[in-house]
């Protein structure tokens, strides 16, 4: 299996933002950790080759057109912090990911991720 999804929405950068301003030792952290986990718990059904270089194609469904599209795609942070602590790649750095690809959908919330193994150059 090399995709997942999240049935929700993730925190987004403003939102990040004022957590981390508000109180970074506290808040901010307990919100990095909460959303890490979040991504944690469903992707643990990958199976991907941890020697391969991987491109990720992510679908950002969100229920309107009120958030910036960078603002949403923060949550990348996130969702490869989870895949790296549940052990489905030995980190995040390129020699791990080539590309991301983020596209933005209205619908019902959610997060579609796939990674796709490339050839390593």
């Amino acid at each position: 299996m090399n995709k997942f999804t999240i049935p929700i929405e993730l925190c987004d950068l403003n939102n990040y933002i004022k957590a981390e301003r508000s109180s970074k030792f506290i808040i901010g952290a307990n919100l990095k950790k909460e959303q890490t986990e979040i991504c944690m718990m469903f992707c643990k059904q990958l199976n991907l080759d941890k020697e391969k270089q991987h491109d990720i194609i992510i679908n950002w469904y969100s229920k309107d057109r009120k958030k910036d599209s960078d603002n949403i795609f923060f949550g990348v942070k996130f969702i490869l912090d989870g895949v790296v602590k549940m052990g489905k790649l030995n980190g995040d750095g390129y020699k791990q990911i080539r590309n991301i690809h983020n596209n933005r959908f209205i619908g019902e919330s959610k997060i579609e991720v796939e990674f796709i193994e490339t050839d390593n150059a």
